[in-house]
């Protein structure tokens, strides 16, 4: 699955729920460098779904704890910044 982060928000993906056993989550977060897109709970939703990982075109935060799940992610790099969330984005 594909989903487009808006930078300043983050619209629930309805495939965050039914990606299970494998699956990768693509985030296309417009390469920015702003604001994190992923954080730990996000990481964790993917461990406890045993998908296989996520690859956020953008940054992610709790880069420490994530690096201790068992879930592969792959970013641009890592930023403190929680985005602002305000329910726009698309799923596709």
């Amino acid at each position: 699955s594909t989903y487009t982060y808006l930078e300043l928000g983050r619209k629930k993906n309805p495939d965050e729920e039914r990606l299970r056993n494998g699956q990768v989550l693509v985030v296309d977060g417009g390469a920015s460098q702003r604001v994190a897109i992923l954080g730990d709970e996000l990481a964790k939703l993917a461990h406890d779904n045993n998908w296989a990982g996520v690859i956020i075109n953008g940054c992610i935060r709790d880069s420490k704890a994530i690096g201790m799940m068992d879930v592969g992610v792959k970013a641009l790099g890592t930023h403190p910044l929680k985005s602002i969330k305000n329910h726009e984005g698309e799923g596709g």
